[in-house]
């Protein structure tokens, strides 16, 4: 089977399989990424029901966080000094020749 992942293609032995396989063969942490295939995004309750099978395609995004320790203001105690911080994450990442590639790009901005 040849399906694209993240619009590089990739050949499995394998005719179809549960998109919970491609994960896993892949050793990607699925609780840190979206799956779409075929311009469907797919819940990670229905990747056991989901096939994957020659011809589609599957974009795999994944989650990355950052930011600011704000523990002090969660728990209600004022802080010194405050600004407010904007953050933007953006990832995006490719899988060719068995080799998993992540670009991460992020902007922040303090007001």
């Amino acid at each position: 089977m040849k399906i694209q992942i993240n619009g590089e293609p990739r050949e499995f032995s394998h005719d179809s399989l549960r998109l919970s396989e491609l994960v896993e063969q892949l050793a990607l942490a699925p609780q840190r990424i979206a799956v779409e295939v075929n311009r469907q995004i797919v819940r990670r309750a229905d990747w056991e029901q989901t096939e994957v099978s020659d011809g589609d395609k599957v974009e795999i995004v994944h989650f990355v966080g950052g930011g600011e320790d704000h523990s002090e203001v969660a728990a209600g105690k004022p802080p010194e000094t405050f600004s407010l911080v904007q953050h933007q994450v953006y990832s995006r990442s490719r899988i060719h020749n068995g080799e998993i590639s992540i670009h991460v790009y992020s902007s922040s901005r303090t007001n």
